[in-house]
């Protein structure tokens, strides 16, 4: 069996994004994009990320994640989930805000770090929103320039030492997005990992995860939803970290979660649904489909 992708672990960069349901606005007001703001702070400090460049457009954001301890998965349930709760509350509002889980691709820690943060900075440019990256207030770029102070939850000395400081950064910058990262995030497929030859190949990214495991259908002990998660990769034979990239594997430790005993409001939080009766209608989906009943 050809082993799984295993993208969350130690030390690993991660590009990610997300994006509104039905590509739907994700951002109606600057106050909603102070309170994304204020959550991805949150989210980096309670799962030991460190956040390297963000951008938030209209209806996606990107942000360049490294990990020093794994730990995106459950930093971007933290930060989607919640952010999702507020921003129905806020604006009275209901049903998913996003069109599923986050994607992350894992990036090479080396030039083609420069690249990404590169081409989130040029996003907004691109997009025909501003004329220069530098004009755009909900990015990373105008605190890499000084021109506003730099918050605690965001590091830009890696890149400003790797680039040889602000004069580097800007010229770099303002070369505009090559054309292998341009055709990488442009890609339909989108692939999983960004980097030379010998580091895709890597990581067998034709791996499919075995998704014969079945849900565990007997009264589960109180568990925490991680240790739900925990059994299922167990019962799978796969990293913790592609539970929730499996759909399956997904709507399994949903199923035994709720079969343990923990709220709906708890599993959609930690699952990235917006509210806890959408977690409870893809449980009783998956229950259906599967002849299934939640204990």
């Amino acid at each position: 069996m050809a082993r799984p992708l295993r993208l969350d672990f130690d030390g690993a960069w991660h590009h990610v994004t997300n994006r509104g349901a039905q590509r739907r606005l994700i951002y109606l007001d600057d106050d909603d994009r102070r309170l994304f703001l204020a959550l991805l702070a949150e989210a980096v400090k309670r799962h030991r990320l460190e956040l390297h460049a963000y951008c938030l457009m209209g209806n996606h954001y990107h942000l360049l994640i490294h990990t020093p301890t794994a730990g995106l998965s459950r930093g971007m349930h933290y930060l989607n989930g919640r952010y999702a709760q507020r921003f129905n509350v806020n604006h009275s509002t209901d049903g998913p805000l996003f069109g599923g889980r986050f994607h992350g691709t894992l990036v090479q820690s080396d030039e083609h770090l420069q690249c990404v943060v590169r081409y989130i900075d040029q996003n907004p440019v691109e997009a025909g929103m501003v004329a220069e990256p530098s004009d755009y207030a909900w990015s990373s770029h105008r605190a890499y320039l000084g021109f506003e102070g730099t918050p605690g939850w965001l590091r830009t000395d890696t890149m400003l030492n790797r680039l040889n400081g602000r004069s580097g950064y800007v010229s770099f910058v303002d070369r505009g997005v090559d054309d292998a990262t341009a055709a990488h995030f442009s890609s339909r497929r989108n692939p999983p990992v960004l980097g030379d030859p010998e580091f895709r190949a890597s990581f067998d990214a034709s791996a499919e995860s075995p998704l014969e495991v079945q849900p565990d259908v007997r009264r589960l002990a109180a568990a925490s939803i991680e240790e739900v998660e925990r059994r299922v990769a167990q019962r799978a034979g796969v990293d913790v970290g592609l539970v929730t990239a499996e759909r399956r594997l997904r709507l399994i430790a949903m199923f035994d979660a709720r079969s343990a005993g923990i709220s709906l409001d708890e599993i959609a939080a930690h699952f990235g649904y917006a509210h806890g009766r959408s977690a409870g209608a893809i449980i009783s989906r998956f229950e259906t489909d599967n002849g299934l009943r939640a204990a």
